[in-house]
This record gives structure tokens, C-alpha cells and sequence, in this order.
């Protein structure tokens, strides 16, 4: 199975972030926990990302959620597959701990939720934050000199790179009907905005999103192998 390495990305992203790979942490105190750890510390990079990945999966169903009520029909399924890419990352990097002999720590942090047009928004800055953080992730990782370890990692951080780019279609899409930053309205002008959102090609389509089973790995078309992980057409499922 191919793997990609993860040298391509150590240059990329100087963002300022305060993603919470800890439990209410911003990510620039996070990483200064893990790469003050002890060399040796296997475990601090991957608990970090194992803990982004768990909360990230929450959040981004709770977007879905949000973007059906509000009949973006395409911005739904594309937080219902980064929900589920978020869940695969997560259990990959609880199968590589527990295999290390750690059991995987898990701290709830609540999403902030708004409107789909400002979870999209949301998104694509935290997918410009992670780029950042999940290569001094990796930096650590290397350091330490795991493989297990940085691949999980890597395929974390290419699974989220490849979601990076469909946010910004979709919140494209969106603004391109003319009322992403508009609330639900009720009766006859609800039914009208739903109908012309449904006849577009844009935010109120429902189209589908597929996730790679092994990775996490996000297309809008089924690739005939994962261009992350070498694995075949039959591992992706729909999100």
C-alpha cells in the first residue's frame, strides 16, 4: 500500500492557530505540551491528534445537522463525510495506541455552531490551522521515529488537506445562490428559496462525497485508487 511522505508537508503553513487538539487548549499551548514532552513520548503527538480527530467528528455532524435544516443540501453531505473521515482518522490513531500500550484519552469540547455559511467558514480556517499544527505533529513524530505513529499522523493531515479544498466549493456554491447569508424564512418565501436551491447546481443539490475507508481520504468521485493510501475503489464509501 502506498504511502505518501510526509516530508511534502513540512513546509507548509505558518498560520497562527488556536485549533483545540487539547480539550480546551488552543493548538499553539497544545503543541508546546507535546513537543516539550520527553523525546521518547511516543504517545503526546498522537493523544493530541486522537483528541482533535474525536472532537472534530462531533463537530462536523453538528454542522451537517445544521446545513440540512437550512436545505444546503450539498454543504450537508460534505460535513457528513468529513464526520466520517474524522471518525476513521480517530480510530486509526486508537488502534496505533492501544497497540502501543495506552489507552486513548478523550476530553469533550463543545463546537461552536452558527449558520452553514459560517461553519463553512469555520472549516476551511480550521483546515489552514491543522495543516500547521499536524506538522509540528509530525516534526514530533519523526523525531521520535515511529512509523506507526507518522503515518497515522500523515494520513490524518492529507485527509484533512483533501476536505480543505471541497469547503471552499461548496461555500462557493453556496454564496453563488444568492442567500448563504440569509436565515430560514417561513411559508412562501421558505418554499421558493428551497425550490431554487434544489433546481441549482450549486449549495442546495444534494451530492455525494466519498470517504476512504482505510484513510480518511475525501473525493467528490470515486477515484479507482487512493491517491493517499494506494487503497482500491472498493474501500470508499459514500459519506
Amino acid at each position: 500500500m502506498k504511502r505518501r511522505n510526509f516530508l511534502f508537508w513540512l513546509g507548509m503553513g505558518t498560520v497562527v492557530s488556536n485549533l483545540p487538539l487539547i480539550a480546551g487548549q488552543g493548538t499553539e499551548k497544545a503543541l508546546s505540551l507535546v513537543l516539550n514532552e520527553k523525546q521518547g513520548n511516543l504517545f503526546a503527538p498522537l493523544q493530541a491528534a486522537y483528541q482533535d480527530s474525536a472532537n472534530s467528528h462531533a463537530r462536523y455532524l453538528a454542522f451537517a445537522g445544521v446545513a440540512t435544516q437550512e436545505n444546503h443540501l450539498e454543504a450537508a453531505e460534505l460535513f457528513k463525510a468529513a464526520a466520517l473521515g474524522e471518525q476513521i482518522h480517530r480510530d486509526n490513531h486508537s488502534k496505533v495506541l492501544q497497540e502501543l500500550g495506552v489507552l486513548p484519552e478523550f476530553k469533550a469540547v463543545a463546537p461552536q455552531v452558527g449558520s452553514t455559511l459560517e461553519n463553512l467558514s469555520r472549516a476551511i480556517a480550521t483546515a489552514a490551522q491543522e495543516q500547521n499544527s499536524y506538522t509540528q505533529l509530525l516534526q514530533q513524530a519523526k523525531a521520535i521515529g515511529n512509523t506507526s505513529v507518522v503515518t497515522t499522523l500523515e494520513e490524518a493531515l492529507e485527509g484533512k488537506t483533501s476536505r480543505a479544498i471541497l469547503y471552499q466549493e461548496v461555500k462557493s456554491n453556496l454564496l453563488s445562490t444568492n442567500e448563504g447569508g440569509l436565515p430560514r424564512q417561513a411559508g412562501m418565501v421558505a418554499g421558493a428559496i428551497a425550490s431554487k436551491a434544489d433546481s441549482s447546481a450549486g449549495a442546495g443539490t444534494k451530492a455525494a462525497f466519498y470517504v476512504c475507508s482505510v484513510c480518511g481520504y475525501t473525493a467528490r468521485a470515486i477515484p479507482e485508487t487512493c491517491p493517499q493510501c494506494g487503497a482500491d475503489a472498493s474501500q470508499f464509501q459514500a459519506g
